[in-house]
């Protein structure tokens, strides 16, 4: 395959659609002969094979073009048929197809977008903490490899015949379970696996989770749309006659009505489009940092939110993401956007090598229950009670400011723990380290890079030693404007003066007016530096910091919200399942580790495959 010129995955998933067709077909052949095999001359193998691919997509339509062919010469498909027909698909043990898949997609998509599949018995735990029920729709807004859906299809309607799989299909398969993915080859590789369950293609479509009004522009998306729409999954439903327009994307394709949403999103990859940043609450932050490249969010994080969309009043979600977006201390903000519109059920903490060997992130997934109106009504009046109560920040900061001695740092354990908590937020990728002994490194950028937040070594004499230079130009520029408007008032002109001297005196005053207004535009931008200055000295201290707080509004607010939330919180005090996987079902390398018995032999299951040395 690797000599052959042609494109690794598309070819050997041919392959793969062919065998799904003939294995399918060969149970209604009297014989049950597969014809998915190799011949002895090339060409015959080619000639069988292709015909089995393109009647396979008269089957399945939709998955590939409609004249495509096997591209592969006999003489590479005779190679790459001898493995594949001794392997039998349908029915196969999910994790080694999974396995394969993986294997196929590009490195560049799992660098760049963090596409990783999910280890079959992590979702499995998932499912089984979900528990969907028959009638529930249930949707993974990026299913990759379908993972999630053929075991919430197990789960929900276990069949161990074909009868039993024909079945499942018609009545629960095909109506409730939808899968949606931006990949091209991952939305391919979600319907040949869901083939392999005993599916068919239902409702897997390759779209653009994230901004419905992509949904516009290509077959699939006009396919997802007519199919929220039929199966009035719509929050807010249009009239029966009415023809959505793709300016109404937002409108009506926003708020969805899943019963479950369960997904493994991509942990990489940033969202840049300032339209579609601004449909997230949670992409605010970004659209409000400065940046000359413009706004910027991670795509997970705008995953988060939009699952939320995707759920009707008290669905469940379960979503596995990096652990630093539920405990960062800057990311703060998700955690509270979350709690204010869902129950938090449990935290399971994943092993840190449960996806390796391509990243050692560690994960965790979230499991949260949306609230409904009412839920929402009451936390809202429950805030606006508690909103009367807050504490004026304004006053606390000061006294805390005031405390004597006030020539001494404020000490950190006697700040308020909201207080304590936005500090480490609001200032935590500033500048902290500081060496008396060097001096301060100069700052090289250029105009398209993003100003550098990591932690620097700073002299702080140096700095002290700038601002009081600073300080001093300042000064001295305000005595010269006060000495010119001094002078300015001796420049009067009185009616008893001569015609030469009043002459004088206006030529006076012009230039006076002219280096007064010099004076006033250089005393501004001193003060201007000389404030920037001072705020980041101010970063050193903790009573600096207080002062910065003390002169932003919005940071005021945000105490305030702060001290809120941690009351209403109080208030609810729900009990949440939490946990921590100890066996990862991986070594370090990313190898999967089998669980062994007493007698030292590998345990297997009721299939003979290796049980896997997991807890999930």
């Amino acid at each position: 395959m690797a000599n052959s010129g042609d494109d690794e995955f598309n070819e050997i998933f041919k392959l793969i659609f062919a065998k799904l067709y003939d294995e399918k077909t060969a149970r209604e052949r009297k014989s049950n002969e597969l014809e998915f095999r190799k011949f002895d001359d090339p060409d015959r193998t080619y000639e069988v094979i292709d015909e089995l691919f393109r009647k396979a997509m008269d089957e399945w339509p939709g998955i590939f073009d409609e004249n495509e062919h096997v591209k592969l010469n006999p003489t590479h498909l005779q190679v790459c048929i001898g493995p594949l027909e001794r392997v039998r698909l349908f029915g196969a043990n999910m994790r080694i197809m999974d396995d394969a898949f993986e294997y196929l997609m590009p490195n560049v998509a799992k660098k760049k977008n963090g596409q990783f599949f999910t280890p079959r018995y992590v979702i499995d735990m998932c499912v089984k903490m979900l528990n969907p029920k028959r009638k529930e729709y249930v949707i993974d807004p990026a299913c990759g490899s379908a993972g999630f859906l053929v075991h919430v299809l197990d789960y929900v309607w276990p069949a161990d015949t074909d009868v039993k799989k024909e079945e499942r299909k018609h009545s629960y398969a095909a109506r409730y379970l939808w899968g949606v993915d931006f990949d091209e080859r991952s939305a391919k590789v979600s319907r040949a696996l869901m083939l392999i369950a005993g599916d068919g293609r239902s409702h897997v479509f390759r779209a653009n989770s994230l901004d419905p009004r992509e949904w516009f522009s290509t077959r699939d998306g006009e396919a997802l749309r007519l199919g929220l729409r039929e199966a009035n999954l719509l929050a807010n439903k249009p009239s029966a006659t009415r023809v959505i327009r793709e300016a109404e994307a937002w409108e009506f394709f926003r708020d969805l009505k899943f019963d479950v949403v369960v997904t493994n999103p991509p942990f990489a990859g940033e969202i840049r489009d300032r339209d579609l940043l601004r449909r997230y609450v949670l992409a605010k932050p970004a659209l409000e940092r400065k940046s000359k490249k413009g706004p910027k969010e991670e795509r997970d994080v705008l995953f988060i939110e939009r699952c939320i969309h995707l759920l009707k009043p008290c669905g469940r979600l379960a979503i596995i993401l990096p652990q630093g977006k539920y405990n960062n201390a800057s990311l703060a903000y998700i955690r509270e956007w979350l709690l204010r519109r869902a129950r938090l059920l449990a935290v399971v903490g994943l092993h840190v090598n449960t996806f390796k060997p391509h990243t050692g992130t560690k994960t965790s997934v979230l499991f949260v229950q949306k609230h409904t109106e009412d839920d929402i009504a009451r936390l809202a009046k429950l805030e606006t009670r508690l909103g009367e109560e807050a504490p004026d920040y304004t006053k606390v900061l000061r006294t805390l400011l005031e405390k004597p001695p006030v020539d001494t740092d404020v000490d950190e354990t006697d700040l308020p723990e909201e207080i304590a908590e936005l500090l480490m937020e609001k200032f935590a990728n500033n500048v902290t380290n500081v060496d008396e002994n060097e001096s301060e490194p100069e700052a090289e950028s250029t105009e398209d890079e993003e100003p550098d937040t990591s932690p620097q070594t700073v002299n702080i004499q140096a700095l002290r030693e700038q601002v009081a230079l600073k300080r001093a130009v300042v000064n001295g520029l305000g005595e010269k404007l006060s000495g010119l408007r001094e002078s300015e008032k001796s420049l009067r002109i009185l009616k008893k003066e001569s015609k030469e001297e009043r002459k004088r005196k206006k030529t006076a005053q012009a230039n006076a007016r002219s280096e007064k207004k010099s004076l006033t535009t250089r005393l501004k931008a001193e003060v201007r530096e000389l404030v920037a200055m001072e705020d980041r000295l101010a970063l050193f201290t903790v009573r600096g910091r207080l002062s910065l707080l003390l002169k932003d509004e919005k940071a005021l607010k945000v105490l305030r919200q702060k001290w809120i939330d941690a009351e209403v919180a109080k208030e609810l005090n729900y009990p949440v399942f939490m946990a921590t996987c100890k066996r990862g079902g991986k070594d370090s390398s990313g190898d999967y580790v089998s669980r062994y018995g007493t007698q030292g032999n590998i345990i297997e299951d009721s299939l003979g495959n290796p049980l896997v040395d997991q807890d999930c």
